[in-house]
């Protein structure tokens, strides 16, 4: 079970910097979930590491030139599954079936030490770690 806690938007940079130790740069891709409880998971990966990641879910027997999958596609076929595992198996432990929306780029070569791409939307007020 992940450890969860409730934090300001505006620190959520930070704490995430702090719980996962990570200081090198991080692709980010955010998935909205909904259910009567809503929200978005982030997953981070580091920049350096994406291209392994995606080396598991890349298929090389594409078929033709149309068929090339981009970078983006893998992060995110990565992205929907490990999220999708994660928040549905909290979702399961309290009885209810989430409903995923498409993933999305936050970005890529981002710092946790700045401040949260979700901070400078205004989005949220506050936000689970």
């Amino acid at each position: 079970m992940p450890r969860v806690c409730v934090v300001g938007v505006a620190e959520a940079s930070g704490a995430l910097a702090e719980m996962t130790s990570i200081t090198d740069t991080v692709t980010a891709v955010r998935q909205g979930f909904r259910s009567d409880i809503k929200g978005e998971a982030i997953l981070l990966c580091k920049s350096g590491s994406v291209d392994k990641l995606c080396a598991l879910v890349d298929d090389p027997y594409t078929k033709s030139s149309y068929e090339t999958t981009t970078r983006a596609e893998l992060i995110f076929d990565v992205a929907t599954v490990l999220m999708g595992a994660c928040v549905s198996c909290i979702f399961d432990n309290l009885g209810r079936a989430p409903i995923f929306s498409p993933p999305g780029m936050l970005g890529e070569d981002l710092s946790l030490t700045c401040s949260s791409p979700a901070a400078s939307r205004g989005r949220w007020r506050c936000c689970l770690k």
